[in-house]
């Protein structure tokens, strides 16, 4: 790609997990032709870009455009919306249309991605689908908050699937956690568990 801003920029730097910098270039380009802006592509990018970059309203608006209905690239990162914003439900049935992109992603976007996506399947109880995007999020880890939140999850997942002992021993690993958030977590989801099972 040249110096110049265009698509093609904007493009080589998202694929390198530079958002700013993507929507900087993106901005360029509607500065110097505003309907640039209109253009499906355009707005794809940008929406997801918006994603990464933490700005999920913005990226709601770009990547909810009529154009972008059916597009399945556009649907990975709708579902990623939907489980920013806990609609489940919602996430789950789009990121089953999804599956067939999960190899596709560079890794650092499915690290950011996983995550979610695991979430809404598991709590849509759709427990396949949680067990690959976990996997996913697992073999894409790179901090402690990235294994501690994968370990919360994995334990969640095999409560769910009926072994609520080994469940219970993982989440009671997590109560020191270095990730404190998560140890809370962890720590809330086994006082349930143990409450729950106490009471049968």
């Amino acid at each position: 790609p040249t110096g110049r801003p265009s698509l093609a920029l904007a493009r080589f730097l998202f694929a390198r997990g530079l958002a700013a910098e993507t929507l900087g270039i993106l901005h360029m380009m509607t500065e110097a032709e505003a309907e640039a802006g209109a253009d499906p592509a355009f707005r794809f990018l940008r929406g997801a870009a918006q994603f990464m970059a933490g700005r999920y309203e913005a990226a709601a608006a770009d990547l909810s455009q009529p154009e972008l209905v059916g597009n399945p690239e556009a649907d990975l990162w709708r579902a990623a919306l939907a489980a920013q914003r806990f609609e489940w439900s919602k996430a789950a049935q789009s990121y089953a249309l999804a599956k067939a992109l999960r190899g596709a992603s560079p890794p650092q976007f499915r690290r950011r991605l996983a995550r979610p996506a695991a979430e809404a399947a598991l709590a849509g109880g759709f427990l396949e689908d949680t067990d690959l995007y976990l996997g996913l999020f697992e073999d894409n880890a790179e901090t402690t908050a990235d294994i501690a939140e994968a370990n919360y999850l994995r334990a969640r997942l095999v409560i769910a699937d009926g072994n609520v002992e080994e469940g219970a021993r993982l989440l009671a690993g997590l109560e020191g956690s270095a990730h404190r958030l998560t140890g809370a977590r962890a720590a809330a989801t086994l006082a349930e568990l143990l409450l729950y099972n106490g009471a049968r």
